[in-house]
């Protein structure tokens, strides 16, 4: 299945997969809205491209609204760490006791030198040895003594 692997041909296999499925789904629009609807409540008959329209449209405010709220519950929510094994060895790491350990000057420096070799600043600067070694070497030796 040589083809399944071609990434146009997925894209339009799922193009028509969802089209049929919007399709079907107007078409059972249609037949309840003109059947059911009509007979008990008196509203004009839709056709299919409206029915295509108002499914389309709900599910952009459904998914619209379960966005929204999606987000408003992710900032709600208390962080939470994860429970990994790989993450504990991490905490307990000497390099991390020693940042922890730095001093708030010290933590200053090192946050400059990271965002100068990140290019995390305004101004470009070239990145010599010299220029990132540096600050990095004061850091290092402080924490080492």
């Amino acid at each position: 299945m040589k083809i399944l692997q071609n990434s146009a041909f997925r894209s339009l296999l799922y193009i028509a997969v969802f089209a049929g499925l919007l399709k079907l789904a107007a078409m059972t629009f249609t037949w309840f809205w003109n059947n059911v609807f009509n007979v008990y409540i008196d509203l004009p008959t839709v056709n299919q491209l409206e029915s295509v329209g108002i499914i389309a449209f709900m599910y952009l405010v459904l998914t619209g609204i379960r966005f929204g709220f999606g987000a408003i519950t992710d900032k709600v929510s208390p962080i939470s760490e994860p429970l990994c094994e790989s993450c504990e060895k991490v905490r307990s790491s000497i390099a991390v006791e020693k940042a922890r350990a730095l001093s708030t000057e010290d933590k200053e420096q090192l946050k400059s030198a990271i965002a100068k070799c990140c290019g995390m600043q305004t101004e470009h600067h070239s990145l010599n040895k010299l220029s990132f070694n540096e600050p990095m070497k004061k850091v290092i030796d402080k924490t080492t003594v």
